[in-house]
């Protein structure tokens, strides 16, 4: 890539292209900053191309490619730039864009209900998108619970049902009958874990479904 990155999502469009937006860099010992930055892979050519950047720099966020083609992107964190839709926002972000790859354009969409970093996103057999666990990206102390459903048709965003065992960074993948298996994760770290400088992990797992 022209830009080094990590944090970030990769997502195969459907012409072939590999979309990579956004992430995270280091500035310095102690600091870093979210990317808005994207780049697009051509397999055929094996080389990047410069795409549209996204409106807001954010690492840690979930990408999933819709029906329509278009790539939708919710929440991750920059809390080097502190401003999330018109307000400061120091925490994990709300907020969501799509990108279009016939126009190579992000445009706005609706935020979450929460803001939310380090969670998963996984789309239904409906076509809908389910948005589980995440934590707050500055302290990244405790996961949450709670999950939303989000309907690219009305793009509208609806509380689910929570997980069981709060957790952030975890893996979460589709099943064949509809349902979405979460396993592991972080529950807490730092202080919220009352340990010794030991994150407390989780070889729990759950299972989402089936769908109504």
């Amino acid at each position: 890539m022209s830009d080094a990155r990590f944090y970030h999502p990769a997502i195969a469009l459907p012409d072939g292209r590999v979309l990579v937006f956004g992430g995270y860099v280091v500035t310095s010992r102690d600091f870093g900053a979210g990317l808005a930055y994207c780049e697009l892979y051509q397999p055929d050519t094996g080389k990047w191309l410069p795409a549209g950047n996204l409106s807001t720099p954010r690492h840690s966020h979930q990408a999933t490619l819709l029906a329509d083609g278009t790539v939708l992107v919710n929440g991750g964190g920059d809390p080097g730039a502190g401003v999330d839709g018109g307000h400061v926002n120091p925490y994990s972000r709300a907020t969501a864009e799509r990108y279009d790859p016939a126009t190579d354009t992000w445009t706005p969409d609706t935020p979450m209900p929460t803001g939310r970093t380090h969670h998963r996103a996984v789309l239904l057999p409906d076509g809908r998108l389910l948005v589980a666990g995440g934590t707050n990206d500055v302290t990244l102390d405790t996961g949450y619970r709670n999950a939303v459903l989000y309907d690219p048709l009305t793009r509208a965003w609806a509380w689910s049902a929570s997980m069981a065992v709060p957790r952030w960074d975890f893996a979460a993948t589709a099943l064949p009958d509809g349902r979405v298996l979460v396993v592991g994760g972080a529950v807490r770290t730092g202080a919220a874990a009352q340990g010794p400088a030991e994150d407390a992990l989780t070889a729990t797992a759950e299972i989402f479904g089936p769908l109504s």
